[in-house]
């Protein structure tokens, strides 16, 4: 009897989940990735401090003109997002991370006189944002640590890390994301190569390197060491 050659079966599978309702705060930017268009722009998700993230989305067309009309997709429209974390590294070596959409709906509000899809230019322009709207802000993460380094400082201990999430393993060639994320107080726990589930959300970062840039990374809420 022949042998089948069947492929190994995945012990440790790697993912990333996105749940995000954020403000549009930039214009569309259309360009072509392998025949497919892309709408990409920055949303934005205001933390419980008031202080808010600036998230690189990316969304096919046809994904988002199943929900909305083009000219919606607009300065000051509230989205509703779920997709996945990408990340791809410029000719720089600089790390780059964005949202891939999988859907995508608008926020809308019903009262008694009307519906209406909710943009964050109703509310009083000193806000800096809809305090109405039930932002959201979610990440879920399962994937294997590749890089880590500690940074102590007077309060508690910020360890920064590398997870790698493998896409497709059983394919060649294999498609790897590698995301950075921000613990606390969890040094002494994780070890590079564990592989770890992390409950956290997006947060966008600026820092000063002979020009002002801005990284996104995960700050953690919950890790788990799976293995």
């Amino acid at each position: 009897m022949e042998e089948k050659n069947e492929k190994p079966k995945r012990t440790n599978e790697c993912k990333t989940e996105v749940s995000i309702t954020g403000t549009i705060t930039t214009s569309l930017n259309a360009f072509i990735s392998s025949d497919r268009e892309i709408y990409k722009f920055i949303i934005t998700v205001p933390r419980l401090s008031g202080n808010l993230d600036y998230i690189p989305i990316s969304i096919p067309k046809d994904i988002a003109l199943k929900e909305f009309k083009e000219e919606d997709l607009k300065l000051g429209a509230i989205v509703q997002i779920k997709g996945e974390i990408r990340t791809y590294t410029l000719k720089t070596s600089e790390l780059k991370l964005s949202v891939f959409v999988h859907d995508i709906k608008p926020l809308i509000f019903k009262s008694e006189e009307k519906t209406t899809i909710t943009t964050s230019n109703e509310t009083n322009s000193n806000n800096k944002n809809n305090p109405n709207a039930p932002f959201e802000n979610f990440v879920y993460l399962r994937g294997f640590v590749c890089q880590k380094s500690n940074k102590p400082n007077s309060t508690k201990d910020v360890t920064n890390m590398m997870v790698v999430v493998n896409k497709n393993p059983d394919y060649l060639p294999e498609v790897s994301y590698y995301i950075p994320v921000v613990g606390f107080d969890v040094s002494s726990k994780i070890e590079v190569g564990n592989y770890v589930e992390i409950i956290g959300r997006l947060q966008s970062r600026s820092y000063f390197k002979d020009v002002e840039r801005t990284i996104h990374e995960i700050a953690t809420g919950y890790i788990n060491i799976l293995s």
